[in-house]
C-alpha cells in the first residue's frame, strides 16, 4: 500500500505535477483509457488535469454513470462541460435494475445496482483497461494511486488532494463548477437521498456519517 499521507504537506503545484505524471504514465501504457466524470468538483479537477496533460484537449472518452435520479443541475453541468471542453461523453445506465427496483428503498442495493453494476458493465462493454477517477485523501485514506478491479486498473488522480486543495485548484484555474455547492451541498447524491435539512435551506452541509458507511460497504463489494 502506498503511503499517500507523505504527499499531503507538499504545495498544490507539486501535487499537480504528481497527478500529471501519473496521468502521463498511464496514457503511455493504456490501450483503452477512459475518464469517469460525475459532475462533482473533484471529477472536474481530475478531468482538467487530463486536459492539461493532453495539451488543452480531452482526447480520451469520458464516461458518466447515470443513475437516472440525479439532480437536474448535475446533468446540465455535465452537458455544459462537454460543450465547453469538446469531449466525447458516453452515458451508461443499468436499465434492467431501473425496471425492477424501488429507488432508495434499500440504499445499499440501489447504489450497488445503479452505480457499481452499471460501471462494471460499462467497463466490460467498452473494454476499458484504465479508468481515471477522483477520490480525495479524506474520502479513502492511504489507498494507492493505482488499484486493480478485474481487467481494469483504476487510476485515482486525486489520492493526495485534500478538499481545500481541490477548491484551490478550481480557483487557480477559474474553473466553472456546479452551483449546487453554493447551495450547501458537499457531496452530490441522487435527489431521493438528499437530507431534508438541506432542502429547507440548511447551509451547514450534509451529515456524511451514513454515506461513509454505505460507501465502505459498497467498496467491499467492488465499488471503486
Amino acid at each position: 500500500m502506498c503511503d499517500i499521507g507523505k504527499f499531503m504537506s507538499v504545495s498544490l503545484e507539486e501535487k499537480e505535477r504528481i497527478s500529471q505524471d501519473i496521468i502521463s504514465e498511464t496514457l503511455s501504457r493504456a490501450t483503452n483509457p477512459y475518464a469517469l466524470f460525475t459532475g462533482t468538483r473533484d471529477s472536474l479537477v481530475s478531468l482538467h488535469l487530463i486536459r492539461q496533460v493532453q495539451n488543452g484537449k480531452i482526447i480520451i472518452p469520458v464516461l458518466h454513470i447515470d443513475t437516472s435520479v440525479e439532480f437536474p443541475e448535475i446533468y446540465q453541468f455535465i452537458e455544459k462541460m462537454r460543450k465547453l471542453w469538446c469531449f466525447s461523453l458516453l452515458r451508461e445506465r443499468n436499465e434492467e435494475a431501473l425496471r425492477t427496483i424501488t429507488i432508495a428503498e434499500d440504499k445499499k442495493l440501489c447504489c450497488f445496482l445503479l452505480k457499481t453494476e452499471a460501471l462494471v458493465r460499462a467497463i466490460e462493454k467498452y473494454g476499458i483497461n484504465y479508468l481515471f477517477l477522483a477520490k480525495r485523501w479524506e474520502e479513502q485514506g492511504d489507498d494507492p494511486f493505482f488499484s486493480v478491479r478485474g481487467k481494469c486498473t483504476l487510476v485515482n488522480t486525486l489520492s493526495h488532494f485534500s478538499e481545500k486543495d481541490s477548491w484551490d485548484y478550481v480557483k487557480k484555474y477559474n474553473l466553472p463548477y456546479c452551483f449546487l455547492y453554493n447551495r450547501g451541498y458537499k457531496n452530490f447524491v441522487c435527489y431521493h437521498c438528499v437530507p431534508t435539512s438541506l432542502e429547507k435551506g440548511d447551509k451547514m452541509g450534509r451529515d456524511e456519517t451514513e454515506d461513509k458507511e454505505v460507501a465502505k460497504k459498497l467498496k467491499a463489494l467492488g465499488y471503486l
